[in-house]
């Protein structure tokens, strides 16, 4: 079936047939059954496991079913995340690494070129696929296209629709069923309980990360806001980094990144980081990708949102090759298209991209800078 899903996308089929098999983007997960999925996991589980009173045991269980459902979908492929990797000197103390994934993000890439050359509009995220659902509001599953091995798409849903059908399986929150369009939340725009779901996620498995583009932000589905998950220890992203930072005035849990690209940085509980995030977009309105993880080098918990003032960078390099500057660019990491793209990117094309698409006026930098400090003042710190 994996070959059939191959075969289609190479030959670069009609649009129906695209329509029909390939944004069924989870491709084997859709066609495997509730039932498989239940006796493969062995659900329900033979006692209900509390994060309250057990964790090392909830996190245990929780990352081992993860990791079924995952080699349930991707047996035998999927495995090498970075085929090739070389790092590019900076005029920051890190260097800038670029990659050339193992992974089948082209097949990807090149359905949603043709979806936007041809200007259609239907919703490509809104498709069936067997999930586990965390607090009723949010579906993860396994990536049809991962970037890096274990990396779970995350869909937000409406709790009011999820039904009989979802089966609680005995570990807190989660909930086991097929998520259809009728369930998912389906929209645009981030809200606060989106980015508070997601930062509990990370803090209850704490060695996975969570990242997110906007619409304008690199995002390669922008008509439903969507997130990915994956192992924190899977790739570093060099900007991301303490040396890139400088301290948010009197407050002890915000850092500005002000090396080459801009971002807040909060660390804090999740509700939190959802406050600073949505206080942010409230107030400039800048398309951003966000990023969520545990750093005990920023102290915990820790959110990372990057405003963008546009979408691709000047540099023709990028422009002509339709390279998507997506939430991994903009910290420094690259992921080539191609052999030819990888071995010819130069630092110096990379630092002037990332500069060319995050703010750079000091005057609105220190504007966000001051926007998330009353966040966290108002919040107590």
């Amino acid at each position: 079936m994996v070959k059939n899903v191959k075969s289609i996308v190479t030959k670069m089929c009609s649009l129906n047939e695209i329509q029909n098999n390939i944004y069924i983007q989870q491709y084997s997960s859709h066609y495997i059954s509730s039932g498989y999925w239940k006796e493969c996991l062995k659900l329900p589980l033979n006692e209900s496991i509390s994060m309250k009173s057990n964790p090392i045991d909830y996190q245990n269980v929780l990352y081992g079913i993860l990791s079924k459902i995952y080699d349930c979908v991707h047996p035998i492929n999927n495995k090498q995340s970075k085929l090739h990797c070389r790092l590019l000197p900076s005029t920051v103390p890190v260097c800038f690494e670029v990659f050339l994934s193992g992974m089948q993000r082209q097949y990807y890439e090149e359905c949603n070129r043709q979806y936007k050359s041809t200007n259609q509009s239907w919703n490509r995220l809104a498709f069936s696929q067997n999930s586990l659902v965390y607090r009723s509001q949010m579906a993860l599953a396994p990536d049809g296209f991962p970037f890096f091995p274990y990396h779970f798409l995350l869909r937000p849903v409406d709790p009011a629709k999820l039904d009989e059908e979802f089966i609680d399986f005995g570990l807190d929150d989660f909930k086991f069923g097929m998520t259809t369009s009728n369930h998912l939340d389906l929209r645009r725009q981030f809200k606060y309980d989106d980015v508070v779901n997601m930062a509990k996620f990370v803090k209850t498995l704490p060695s996975f990360m969570i990242n997110q583009s906007m619409d304008g932000s690199g995002a390669s589905i922008e008509e439903n806001i969507h997130a990915h998950a994956f192992r924190a220890n899977e790739t570093k992203f060099p900007l991301f980094n303490p040396g890139c930072t400088s301290p948010v005035s009197d407050c002890s849990v915000l850092w500005a990144i002000d090396k080459i690209t801009f971002g807040i940085v909060v660390s804090g509980t999740p509700e939190d980081i959802a406050q600073v995030f949505i206080d942010l977009r409230n107030e400039f309105h800048f398309p951003s990708n966000h990023y969520i993880q545990t750093r005990d080098d920023f102290g915990g918990l820790t959110g990372l949102y990057i405003p963008r003032t546009k979408i691709m960078p000047d540099g023709l390099k990028f422009v002509d090759a339709d390279w998507k500057f997506g939430a991994f660019e903009v910290l420094g990491l690259f992921d080539a298209k191609n052999m030819e793209l990888y071995e010819s990117l130069t630092s110096n094309e990379a630092e002037e991209a990332i500069r060319s698409v995050t703010i750079q006026d000091d005057k609105l930098r220190n504007a966000f800078k001051a926007r998330a400090r009353a966040t966290m003042l108002g919040r107590g710190y």
